[in-house]
């Protein structure tokens, strides 16, 4: 009714219309069904992940396992070929020595018993390499350091390995200006390096070709400025370099060819057969001595490899 108590006949209608929030509305609702599905199926997919993932962790630990066990089995038989080769073949090479001490032996004879010889000290270097890759897979390899002469030390491999650079004609010199260069290293040891190193330069470079060994005493500042960060902080470094001309190895390989058991693939024709333990067997060596090995290319641009060892020779280095 009005101010005058007059009623209406007909009320008066406002229609309201709420619009919902939204949070409220049909595609609100609609993205948190795709939501919650979005959800459950990343749950999902995250449990299937894992799932595969640790299958396939335990199948490659299963794997590795079996991997292990295999080159386990592999040493073992090596080790035990060693012992077994490692008397007969001593018992072998002794009556060789002697009976090519005997001058009253033509020299066709003499010949023919120099290559059997040779090719029995051979396999005793093989024998000798196995049963030392053996320790070092071990574990039971160890240093004995002493204090020698290097200049004498790498003279007499040098004159060891002259006579089979006559044989084969192949031009081998040695740079050791250092006389009196004293160093601290387990030389037993470090003869394997050189050998291994001589060894394959030799076995890999053509006749008319030429093998170079040098070493020299290096100040880790020295080193520092030409290949950076020293292994140890020690003020005397021995430098050893031994550069071939045999067919290269590729940058690829240059890692790879530390590794147990591998060989680098044939290539220009070249074919010869190996074991794939004696760079290894260098490689760990030089590791006992806290030293450094790299292969690189040679500085003359021509065919064939440079590899260099550095070892820390000072006294406070070793326990």
């Amino acid at each position: 009714c009005n101010n005058d108590g007059m009623w209406n006949e007909e009320g008066k209608e406002l229609e309201i219309v709420i619009t919902p929030p939204l949070w409220y509305t049909w595609y609100a609702f609609l993205f948190y069904g795709l939501l919650v599905i979005g959800v459950i199926y990343g749950i999902i997919y995250y449990i299937e992940t894992r799932r595969r993932l640790r299958e396939r962790l335990l199948m490659e630990q299963k794997e590795k396992r079996q991997q292990e066990e295999f080159h386990q089995a592999k040493m073992h038989l090596f080790t035990n070929f060693a012992h077994e080769l490692r008397t007969p073949l001593t018992l072998i090479i002794t009556p060789f020595e002697e009976l090519l001490k005997r001058l009253d032996m033509g020299t066709e004879l003499r010949d023919k018993l120099g290559i059997i010889y040779k090719n029995a000290q051979r396999l005793l270097l093989l024998v000798n390499q196995l049963m030392d890759f053996q320790k070092n897979q071990s574990d039971t390899m160890s240093l004995q350091v002493t204090e020698n002469n290097v200049y004498d030390f790498v003279t007499e491999i040098y004159c060891a390995f002259n006579q089979v650079a006559q044989t084969h004609n192949i031009n081998f010199t040695l740079d050791c200006k250092d006389h009196d260069f004293r160093a601290w290293y387990d030389k037993i040891l470090l003869e394997k390096v050189v050998f291994n190193l001589l060894s394959n330069a030799f076995k890999y470079t053509p006749e008319g070709k030429d093998i170079s060994m040098s070493v020299r005493c290096l100040s880790g500042r020295e080193w520092k400025e030409e290949y950076g960060k020293v292994p140890v902080s020690s003020a005397t470094y021995l430098l050893l370099e031994v550069v071939d001309a045999g067919c290269g190895i590729s940058p690829q390989e240059r890692e790879k060819i530390f590794m147990p058991f591998y060989r680098v693939a044939e290539t220009s024709g070249v074919n010869i057969p190996g074991t794939g333990i004696g760079l290894s067997l260098v490689h760990s060596i030089v590791e006992l001595h806290k030293g450094v090995i790299r292969v690189e290319d040679r500085k003359d641009g021509q065919e064939g490899n440079r590899f260099i060892v550095l070892l820390p020779v000072s006294r406070e280095v070793f326990a």
